[in-house]
């Protein structure tokens, strides 16, 4: 009988446990081809297992943190947990339906997704001079200004605190 506790008080097992299954989902290709069935179950019962595991936390998860908060202080903060490395804290907004106006699509031409980046600045992509020209134009500047477009998170642990801006001031598209 597999004993879990084994995994548990132990974080260097779950660690080759995570390297065993990275390796058993490699092997997958191979067994379909060579059609080798026992490979194929111990997969699938490695698989079960980090999800188990997982899910009952004894695994780090590597999900990004995001808690926004809103100057209009009517509206409740939010906290997101996703895997969102190579995500723009824009995208995050559209998915997880944040009221943040963008009039151009994301792709710095404007300043209405303007936000406060009050912490995890270091978890997003570097400010441009052209994001900074556009903070410029924006609503109520401050240092800790950025476009919400150009805030790709880098690293899926981050953990990052954003402050949206009132948004009645702003003629914005609305999602």
């Amino acid at each position: 009988m597999f004993c879990v506790t084994c995994f548990i008080k132990n974080e260097e097992k779950i660690r080759y446990l995570i390297f065993q299954i990275n390796s058993a989902k490699k092997l997958r290709k191979a067994s379909y081809i060579l059609s080798l069935q026992p490979t194929y179950l111990l997969l699938a019962c490695l698989e079960v297992l980090y999800v188990v595991l997982l899910r009952l936390n004894f695994l780090p998860s590597t999900m990004a943190t995001i808690h926004f908060t809103f100057e209009n202080k009517s509206i409740a903060p939010v906290t997101v947990q996703q895997s969102a490395a190579d995500i723009s804290i824009l995208e995050l907004t559209e998915e997880h339906d944040i009221h943040l106006n963008h009039n151009c699509g994301g792709v710095c031409a404007c300043s209405t997704c303007h936000i406060y980046v009050k912490k995890g600045n270091n978890f997003l992509e570097d400010i441009s001079e052209k994001e900074e020209d556009f903070i410029d134009r924006a609503i109520n500047p401050r240092l800790e200004s950025r476009l919400a477009c150009q805030c790709v998170i880098l690293d899926e642990n981050a953990v990052i605190e954003v402050m949206i801006p009132d948004q009645k001031d702003i003629i914005g598209h609305e999602h």
